[in-house]
């Protein structure tokens, strides 16, 4: 098997960039085994390079990325002194360049002040190789022009941004070139234009037509393609900005700097709160299929759409919808690059049960987080009352899965039978097959576990906390096996943290609910139940269940989006788009 190293700048250890940088490495690389700088906690403060000497020595090839061209000394050049391969890793575009040497590099103590005025400034690596372009002709190196930056700097008096930061400042600004290369943009052609001009000032070319076949040596049809550039605003794909950057030599984010994008307007900033609340609704009860095609939210209650709808909007998306569908439910769609930006934060495409969510929880502000664990509650779980002995009591929880086909032994799939649900505790008696199961939860779910006693500590102990438990196991009809987990509680400390600090999304059926079992136990709770009481439990129960009835999926569709479902319900023939009123 093939060892990679994968060298990167300590001040990335941790970040959304090196989530997709590690994507990239496996992606290039299938079945290699990627060795993990990071993940050696007790060797992060590199004081000891011959410990990461070691790890290089041990390894086939090295990936190494930078920050905007500069890199630290240390392990490339090793890997070089020893013959390896090794690759530079760019990863807005995914591309994997070998290389003979390794230059601009920087001491400790300037990679240590570049990361902290990165972070004060909020600049990234975009930024910084753009303000290094800016001092170059001055200094006499690129290092040079850095040193001179950051001296700069240092000394300014600039206030630091005081918003909550949900994203590292390496991963936080998503650019044009990031985009898939068949993806459209409005540009302005006068800015394309103004930069041909300045470009030919600059080689002191006679023309465009010398500019484009004597100066850049380029082929006749692309002089053709240049003088036929439309002088008004439209779309343009991704993969005719990049070349032409590529042949007019310049740099990428010029056409950002230049203001030459109309819409969407480069860089995007994925901090947004608003496209953060997107998140958790997609990571919850949606789909993203692909990097080109819309995404989807699915939910029975027309007042999760309106938050959906709310969040794409607040985040600059196309939102559409909702659509009624034949099985009863509603489903709203956002625009595709909503989800490349939703992707970068960590939502995956495909199956969330196969492609675990890995969204940093880590970073939220308490508001964040508090409305996410509100929409977690909300679309995945439920917070009732239980009855013991005629005494009522709380029950919170909420559940999430994770696809074990590939690691279950093929004899054990192939007994379960297909669309049907066995519980963990009682239908498995193979301890083999018990320890696969809970070796594995969902990776988010054990994160937020986590979070939720790290945020928590001060007020609640860690062993209050109930342990995360498989609980049922299901094999879908194209064979696919996946265990839902829970986590439940009756612990009155939990419930009060969940019940009234967090609660659910206001408006919502679900909310509703909650405020109906709240009353009900504030009147009842404490003491042993009448049988009248007993029954105006079970009423409450009935009148309240956790499917949304339909009198008030109709009544909330029609308020908030004047959406009539009878009317819907008639129109399924045509693909199930709906009827508004007018």
């Amino acid at each position: 098997m093939t060892r990679i190293y994968y060298a990167h700048p300590i001040g990335t250890y941790g970040t959304v960039r090196e989530r997709i940088e590690l994507e990239l490495i496996a992606s290039a690389f299938p079945g290699a085994e990627v060795v993990n700088p990071s993940e050696f906690a007790d060797m992060a403060s590199h004081a000891v390079m011959d410990e990461f000497r070691e790890l290089v020595a041990s390894c086939d090839v090295l990936v190494y990325s930078d920050v905007a061209g500069f890199v630290t000394a240390g392990v490339a050049e090793e890997a070089l002194r020893s013959s390896k391969p090794v690759y530079r890793l760019d990863w807005r575009t995914g591309e994997l360049i070998e290389v003979r040497e390794v230059t601009d590099k920087l001491s400790v103590e300037d990679t240590r002040r570049l990361f902290h005025l990165m972070e004060r400034f909020n600049l990234d690596d975009v930024a910084i190789g753009r303000l290094v372009r800016e001092r170059q002709s001055e200094a006499r190196s690129r290092v040079g022009a850095l040193k001179q930056l950051l001296d700069e700097l240092t000394s300014s008096q600039g206030e630091t941004e005081r918003i909550p930061r949900r994203i590292d400042v390496f991963s936080r600004f998503y650019h044009w070139w990031q985009e898939p290369v068949q993806a459209k943009v409005k540009v302005s052609h006068r800015v394309i234009a103004e930069l041909l001009n300045r470009r030919i000032e600059e080689l002191k070319a006679r023309s465009l037509r010398d500019l484009i076949l004597n100066k850049l040596n380029l082929p006749p049809s692309r002089y053709s393609f240049y003088k036929s550039l439309p002088r008004e605003e439209g779309q343009v794909r991704v993969s005719v900005l990049r070349r032409l950057c590529d042949e007019l030599k310049l740099p990428y984010d010029s056409l950002e700097k230049e203001g030459a994008f109309i819409s969407p307007q480069y860089p995007i900033d994925l901090n947004s709160r608003s496209l953060w609340f997107a998140a958790f609704h997609i990571i919850n009860e949606g789909n993203m299929y692909a990097r080109t095609r819309f995404i989807q939210y699915t939910n029975r209650d027309p007042v999760l759409h309106h938050y959906f709808r709310q969040a794409i909007k607040g985040s600059g998306g196309e939102f559409y919808g909702p659509y009624f569908t034949s099985k009863d439910i509603l489903v709203s769609r956002a625009d595709a690059l909503t989800g490349r930006k939703l992707n970068v934060l960590g939502v995956p495409y495909g199956s969330k049960a196969i492609h675990q969510p890995s969204i940093d929880l880590s970073r939220m502000d308490d508001e964040t987080w508090r409305h996410y664990v509100r929409t977690l509650l909300t679309e995945e779980g439920s917070c009732s009352l239980s009855m013991r002995h005629r005494r009522l009591g709380w029950i919170v929880s909420y559940g999430r899965s994770v696809d074990l086909t590939e690691v279950l032994p093929k004899y054990f799939v192939d007994s379960l039978r297909e669309d049907k649900y066995y519980y963990v505790k009682t239908g498995i008696k193979d301890d083999r097959i018990l320890q696969l199961i809970e070796e594995r939860p969902p990776r988010l779910m054990l994160a937020e576990y986590y979070e939720f006693i790290r945020r928590h500590s001060r007020h609640i102990s860690a062993e209050t906390w109930p342990e995360i438990k498989p609980h049922v196991i299901h094999k879908s009809r194209r064979g696919r096996v996946t265990v839902h987990w829970r986590f439940r509680s009756e612990d009155d400390e939990i419930v009060e943290l969940f019940r009234d600090y967090y609660g659910m999304l206001p408006g919502t059926w679900k909310a509703l609910a909650l405020e109906v079992r709240r009353e009900l136990f504030n009147r009842l709770g404490g003491r042993e139940l009448s049988a009248s009481e007993v029954d105006e439990l079970l009423r409450v129960r009935e009148a309240f269940p956790a499917r949304v009835p339909d009198w008030c999926v109709k009544k909330k569709a029609l308020e908030l989006f004047n959406l009539d479902l009878d009317e819907a319900a008639k129109s399924r023939g045509r693909r199930g788009h709906p009827r508004r009123k007018r």
